[in-house]
């Protein structure tokens, strides 16, 4: 018995396994998820993202996430995060470096 494959060929596939190609490589859908209720002020809905530690220390906080480390003075305003974890928003400076925008943790109001 043959199996005809003839519609494989058809670009609308390819479009199809492309877009699912895509979406295993975008990152998790927690992520996605998570951008959808962060303040476009905050992170232009790419530059926010879920903390892995807090280290508090004299004047403020070190928030970790992943590779980034940054220090959070104690005066800068905190926001409620959304859900049960804590986050930052960065933005790069010409220098290099790494300015805070936004910090979010839960039970803040």
């Amino acid at each position: 018995m043959s199996v005809s494959r003839a519609g494989w060929g058809c670009p609308c596939f390819r479009v199809l396994s492309l877009a699912i190609a895509a979406s295993f490589t975008l990152g998790p859908a927690h992520e996605a998820g998570a951008h959808s209720w962060y303040p476009t002020y905050c992170c232009s809905d790419r530059d926010c993202m879920k903390v892995d530690r807090i280290e508090y220390v004299s004047g403020g906080m070190y928030m970790t996430a992943g590779d980034l480390r940054v220090f959070v003075p104690q005066t800068m305003e905190k926001q409620h995060s959304q859900d049960t974890d804590a986050h930052v928003c960065v933005m790069r400076t010409q220098s290099g470096g790494w300015r805070v925008r936004c910090v979010f943790i839960p039970g803040t109001a």
